[in-house]
């Protein structure tokens, strides 16, 4: 099974996600930003302002892209005790695996390639991404 290898970058001095054109991802895990000054390209190591995120080879239940740092809502789950409504998740990257974090409330991270998940559990159908933590890191705690 193949999946698309792909990337986004937050800047976290001008705050937005770089336009993909502009910057590339080191083998490393660099991130070299494109500054075409006089019409000739010079490359610039931006590893210190961007913050790089993978696409996770998944899309929600809308056709949407799923990255690292996207908050998402489970449909498969119980609702929220307290607000009534699926609960969110944020997705990182951990020990070798993207993973959905539930925050503290629910113990520790969780990954939808555990097996003790059902698999109906990661289908596309059951994911709405709703935010990411950089531009609405509010949604973390209406979840």
């Amino acid at each position: 099974m193949n999946r698309e290898i792909k990337f986004r970058a937050w800047d976290t001095e001008l705050e937005f996600f770089a336009d993909p054109v502009l910057y590339f991802v080191g083998l490393d895990g660099s991130a070299w930003f494109n500054n075409c000054e006089g019409g000739e390209d010079s490359m610039h190591d931006q590893s210190s302002k961007l913050i790089v995120e993978q696409f996770i080879g998944l899309y929600d239940k809308n056709g949407k892209e799923m990255f690292e740092g996207d908050i998402v809502r489970n449909f498969w789950t119980c609702k929220h005790k307290d607000t009534g409504k699926p609960p969110t998740y944020t997705i990182v990257f951990k020990e070798g695996s993207f993973q959905f974090w539930a925050g503290e409330e629910h113990g520790n991270y969780k990954s939808v390639s555990k097996i003790w998940w059902p698999a109906e559990y990661a289908k596309p159908d059951n994911w709405e991404v709703i935010g990411n933590i950089h531009e609405t890191p509010e949604l973390l705690e209406a979840g």
